[in-house]
């Protein structure tokens, strides 16, 4: 049998499907096992409370807190940070659920669940999340109000239509907020993850297979917004960064302090200037079109707290980008670098090859470079050895041994383009011609809704540059040789039929332009809401015709807004109110009240409407019928229900009737 259930007990299912709502938010962040012990504690205590089982003890609470902040450090070897402290958050609403008794016990829960939203949003700032977001503060909302309502009190309307009209009202104010709240540039809301969930898989190193691994994530990398037309396919190659140093398997940047002279680049051929929007990477490179020109006075601005550094026509920050970071720059596909001379320390190192390292590779570089008369003519006939030779290009090579140049060229022949690059700059250094490896990324999709290209994680690209006098480094893609429709459709375009990654409904007409127009959605956040800096401030200032101060400027706009907000606020509450027929009702015998105040005889703040037309009747017992009858019409259409507006119209015009004339005469007898 049910016991008998406290009301209280009866909104806790409120609390707890806040709560673990915005713990769903964490899911792929926390350990499952903290959301399970979550889930599982609330489903303890709602199912408990109906079925009227006691708390545990606090004996039993301290052990399990024990237990669980130990394993929390075990997990995370700390108890700082976005994921452990968020960890910890999760176990501290599965514990206080089950000591929960009163309605301070409740708003602790709800609290809890505010800051497990606000936490969720310092992962990654999307539409998707701010809209969880706001679904779960609608819920906590909606049971705080509960919890802090009496049992038997009655409301005109549910709690949930209540938080929701609340969280309406202050809309907004935060809008405006928003606006004119001065903004800290930098990356004051971007707290580091661990390296390990770096959105982008390219780091300072090259080993064959890695790139491959990432090609089969659609995540976005990066969008790019160009001053006209982009450029062709076949020329959108994303530098991101360059490897030179070689161990036999790994290419790696070279060990040099940052910060030296940069490059020089000559430029030649069609420039373009564009805006780059870089998805948070967790590193420190900024993917740039092949060859940067100059980067543009936005961008300082932007990364004012960062020193954009060049070396080898590679772009970087000292800090880590962990945040949405926009940057503009001016590049030329055809311009020329370092065509004068190398350095003779530049030279050395792009020619550097292990000892004993791929022998065979050197045998055939030997034979192809023996009577060539240039290293063009010896790059030609490298690239016809590979279209040649049985050479297949897959994102599942067969697993490579000792030397995996050699077994790449002379055994397995299937790969992806970190294969091809490495293997074809071995064979450059190992006939004489410096050559290094650079990654980033390849193509780029138009995006018919948003005007911009999408470059993502399956675009990214190695590919190998060779240095020539006069020229300079001059760009060399093998996997051009092999998959030519890698560089002109893309890496489905390069692959068999079988093994493309989309398939299905994924490929269907409508999903695509679905995905295609959810990104767009994206993207317009993006450059709207997460990346509102102090630049687009300014701006807003400069349309609303301020000339002044930016400071002052943002003072007079949020204290014109929160007036404006708060006039606006106070006119519908008011329009609300004249539109209501309880508020008509109450207007009406406030009406009376007030013409038996004006001759002497007031109301008590606590005192009912029969207990008033009572005293007054006792006193005035001309006024006692008719003073009745408008009280008991006034408790009747206030709080009977069902009142009709014939009804409330005829209640208003006798108040407007009402003359008290029996207190008057005895006021002037007094």
């Amino acid at each position: 049998m049910t016991a008998d259930v406290n009301p209280l007990e009866r909104r806790l299912v409120w609390t707890c499907g806040g709560v673990a709502l915005a713990a769903t938010a964490h899911l792929g962040h926390a350990p499952l096992w903290i959301i399970a012990f979550l889930y599982a504690s609330l489903s303890v205590r709602v199912l408990g409370a109906q079925r009227g089982w006691g708390l545990p003890s606090r004996w039993t609470l301290v052990a399990i807190v024990l237990l669980v902040t130990a394993a929390i450090l075990v997990s995370y070897r700390t108890l700082n940070g976005l994921q452990a402290g968020t960890a910890l958050l999760v176990a501290m609403a599965a514990l206080k659920v089950q000591e929960s008794r009163t309605a301070r016990d409740h708003a602790v829960l709800v609290f809890i669940g505010y800051f497990l939203c606000l936490a969720s949003l310092l992962y990654e700032a999307s539409v998707l999340r701010l809209v969880h977001a706001l679904v779960t503060v609608w819920l906590l909302t909606a049971a705080l109000l509960g919890a802090q309502r009496a049992p038997d009190a009655v409301l005109p309307v549910s709690v949930s239509r209540l938080s929701g009209r609340i969280l309406a009202l202050g809309l907004p104010l935060t809008l405006i907020l928003f606006v004119f709240v001065p903004r800290l540039e930098g990356h004051f809301w971007a707290l580091p993850n661990s390296t390990d969930e770096a959105k982008t898989g390219i780091s300072e190193e090259m080993t064959p297979g890695a790139i491959a691994h990432l090609a089969q994530s659609d995540e976005p990398a990066f969008r790019v917004r160009f001053d006209g037309q982009p450029p062709p396919r076949e020329l959108r190659y994303w530098r991101a960064l360059v490897l030179e140093d070689f161990d036999g398997r790994t290419w790696r940047r070279p060990a040099l302090p940052l910060g030296g002279p940069p490059p020089q680049v000559i430029g030649s051929g069609s420039e373009y200037h564009y805006v780059v929007s870089l998805e948070p990477t967790q590193q420190s490179w900024l993917p740039v079109l092949d060859h940067l020109l100059a980067w543009h006075d936005v961008t300082a601005q932007r990364l004012r707290d960062d020193t954009l550094l060049n070396m080898d026509n590679v772009s970087a920050t000292p800090a880590r980008i962990t945040s949405l970071t926009n940057f503009s720059a001016t590049s030329a596909p055809s311009a020329q670098v370092s065509p004068e001379t190398l350095g003779r320390t530049e030279a050395a190192r792009a020619l550097r090859l292990p000892n004993a390292v791929a022998p065979r590779a050197r045998q055939l570089a030997a034979m192809l470079s023996a009577d060539a008369p240039d290293g063009h003519v010896y790059i030609d006939r490298v690239l016809a050895r590979f279209r040649a030779e049985p050479f297949t290009y897959t994102l599942d090579p067969p697993l490579l041994g000792k030397d995996p140049v050699d077994e790449f060229l002379f055994d397995t022949r299937a790969g992806f383009c970190e294969h091809y690059a490495s293997a074809f700059t071995v064979l450059m250094r190992a006939a004489g011609l410096p050559a290094r490896v650079v990654i980033g990324f390849q193509g780029g999709d138009p995006n018919i809704y948003g005007g911009y290209l999408l470059v993502r994680q399956s675009h990214a690209h190695a590919w190998s540059e060779v240095w020539f006098a006069q020229e300079g480094w001059v760009r060399v893609d093998p996997t051009a040789a092999i998959a030519p429709e890698r560089i002109r459709s893309g890496l489905d375009g390069a692959l068999p039929l079988g093994a493309r990654r989309g398939n299905g409904l994924l490929n269907l007409p409508w999903v695509l332009k679905a995905r295609e127009a959810y990104d767009a959605v994206r993207a317009g956040w993006n450059q709207a809401v997460v990346g509102f800096s102090s630049a687009q401030q300014a701006s807003v200032l400069d349309h609303l015709g301020w000339t002044g101060s930016p400071v002052l400027g943002l003072a007079v706009g949020l204290s014109v807004g929160f007036a404006i907000a708060g006039v606006a606020l106070y006119a519908l509450q008011n329009l609300r109110r004249r539109g209501s027929n309880t508020d008509r009702v109450t207007r009406a015998w406030a009406r009376i009240c007030a013409r038996l105040a004006a001759v002497g005889w007031p109301r008590d703040l606590a005192e009912g409407a029969l207990d008033y037309s009572q005293r007054v009747g006792r006193s005035l017992p001309g006024e006692a019928v008719a003073l009745a009858a408008l009280a008991d019409t006034y408790m009747r259409l206030r709080y009977g229900g069902n009142a009709t507006a014939a009804q409330i119209a005829a209640f208003s015009a006798a108040a407007r009737r009402y003359r008290p004339w029996a207190a008057r005469s005895a006021l002037r007898r007094r």
